[in-house]
Order: structure tokens, then sequence, then C-alpha cells
């Protein structure tokens, strides 16, 4: 079952498989200072590729998960750009979420 990544929890295979995804486009790391927009469809592009929570999310991204959550991962579902795993229970904690299909953050001032 851990085939791909050695011995690690499933966690932890999660993680680094986003950290791949993440070295490609950014090969010296995540940049410290970025728009808010910039780290949510990163975020979304993340999500788009397997589900994550917020814990995952903040390993991959190295900030906090209480400034994920609240700066990023509540915006995003409020404008229905990502889709929790259980919606109907938000404090879930397995909580973890999806990029929807059309996961792309409209810009400011129009269509």
């Amino acid at each position: 079952m851990r085939d791909r990544l050695g011995d690690l929890p499933p966690e932890a295979e999660v993680v680094a498989e986003a950290r791949e995804l993440l070295a490609q486009r950014f090969p010296d790391g995540v940049p410290r200072k970025m728009k808010p927009e910039a780290v949510r469809q990163l975020i979304l592009d993340l999500c788009a590729t397997q589900v994550l929570s917020v814990k995952e999310l903040a390993a991959v991204l190295d900030r906090a998960p209480d400034f994920i959550r609240a700066q990023h991962i509540r915006p995003l579902v409020t404008l229905g750009l990502l889709a929790p795993q259980f919606a109907d229970r938000p404090n879930h904690p397995n909580q973890r979420y999806q990029t929807r299909s059309d996961g792309d953050i409209p810009k400011p001032g129009g269509a």
C-alpha cells in the first residue's frame, strides 16, 4: 500500500506529494510573502489533485493552520470554490477539502 513513498504514514505521503507539486512551481520553496489571491489559487490547485486537510495544507505551505483556515479556506468555501468533504459538519475531525470543478478565483472588479 505504501509502494510510492516508502514507509511514510498516509498523511505524510499526501504532504510529500503536494510538496513535490509545489517544488515544480517553486524550486526555491514557497515564498513567505504572497498575495492572498495567489495563496488561495495555490490551495485550489493543490486541492484539485487530492483532498487535503487544513493541517496538511499548512504543512505544505509552511503556514499556521489557524491562519490557513481563517484567511483562505473559509473564504474559498464561502465563494463555493472549495468543497468540504463533510459539508454538514464543518468541524469534523477528518475534514478535508477538494476544489470544485471551476476552481479559478474571479478577478476583482468583474467577470
